[in-house]
């Protein structure tokens, strides 16, 4: 099929159906509203071509050239874009169904409100794209390179990002739940208003890094390092914090209800009015923390370290406390168990 009956084709309304493409010169051609069906366009020529509003079906892209394609709310189902150069494309609004777009050229593009489901984006570049609002469901991401991307409030769920760079990135009320970031170095990286609910976020090394107002719900700390970070207001509901490292961190007003911080070193931590309620902080260290109108309630501080920290108006009511060492900690200005309180958690139990 030649590049003159391929438009003519398309213009006329008819499906594109198992035509070979490959290595086509298709350079600027208008394949606006078209439908294909496994369609090959291996190693095809397609620079700066029209293809906004069309429907693919098991396409195959291999080692084509796509530079500053027009992609606009193109729909594209188990796409093979295996090796492609898809430099500056304009995919606004596409939407692509696992699309194997291993070791792609995507820099630059713009992906905004774009939909990427099951999409597998290993080793892929998405340097300096715009991922603004685009979604990311279970997507592979390993090895993927997003320096310099926007991703202010793109949806990540379910995706693996092991390995995957992040040299000035722009975070911004970015979801990522539920996904992989196991071991990775975001140090001194701003991560404001981001949720990171349900990730696994072990050993990942936090430090100095801005996470003000961001979301740890339930997510897989342990072992993490996030030593002087700033989060004022984050919430680590839930979260497993077992031997993580939080030395000198800024964590006033933060939450920590019912999650595991057992072995946690917080020593030197302003977590002045942070929540510490029916959480675990078994042989967890406060050394020298500031600990003013936090609320330990029904916390199980049990060989915990507190030596040195300041507790004014602490609430420890009803806390379990075996083997703590309170050492120049203050204790005598912490709020003890509230009798009243306590007779009315035993009546409501009693019901």
């Amino acid at each position: 099929m030649t590049r003159e009956e391929l438009i003519n084709t398309i213009k006329e309304g008819e499906i594109i159906e198992r035509a070979d493409l490959s290595g086509a010169d298709l350079t600027g051609a208008d394949l606006s509203g078209g439908i294909f069906e496994a369609v090959r366009f291996h190693e095809a020529n397609l620079r700066g071509a029209d293809l906004r509003e069309s429907i693919f079906m098991k396409p195959d892209f291999s080692g084509a050239d796509l530079s500053g394609v027009n992609m606009r709310s193109v729909v594209m189902t188990k796409a093979n874009f295996k090796g492609v150069i898809m430099k500056n494309a304009d995919m606004v609004e596409a939407k692509l169904t696992e699309a194997d777009m291993t070791g792609a050229d995507l820099s630059g593009s713009d992906l905004t409100t774009a939909v990427l489901i099951s999409a597998i984006l290993k080793n892929a570049d998405l340097s300096s794209t715009n991922l603004d609002r685009t979604v990311m469901n279970e997507a592979d991401l390993r090895g993927t390179n997003l320096s310099g991307a926007n991703l202010k409030q793109t949806i990540m769920m379910g995706s693996d990002l092991e390995g995957t760079v992040f040299t000035g990135a722009k975070f911004d009320l970015t979801m990522m739940l539920n996904t992989n970031l196991s071991g990775m170095d975001l140090s001194g990286m701003q991560f404001t208003g981001v949720q990171f609910k349900e990730a696994d976020l072990s050993g990942v090394n936090f430090s100095g890094a801005d996470l003000t107002q961001a979301s740890f719900m339930e997510a897989n700390l342990s072992e993490a390092i996030l030593d002087r970070v700033t989060a004022q207001y984050a919430i680590f509901m839930k979260a497993k914090m077992a031997n993580a490292s939080l030395k000198g961190a800024f964590l006033r007003q933060t939450t920590f209800g019912e999650a595991d911080l057992t072995g946690a070193d917080l020593t030197g931590a302003d977590l002045d009015s942070t929540i510490f309620e029916k959480s675990v902080c078994r042989a967890a260290r406060f050394v020298g923390a500031n600990l003013t109108y936090c609320d330990f309630s029904h916390a199980d501080l049990s060989g915990a370290d507190m030596s040195g920290a300041r507790l004014f108006r602490t609430k420890i009511h009803r806390i379990t406390e075996e083997n703590t060492r309170w050492d120049a900690a203050g204790r005598a200005q912490a709020l003890g168990t509230d009798k009243e309180r306590a007779e009315a958690e035993d009546w409501q139990s009693e019901l």
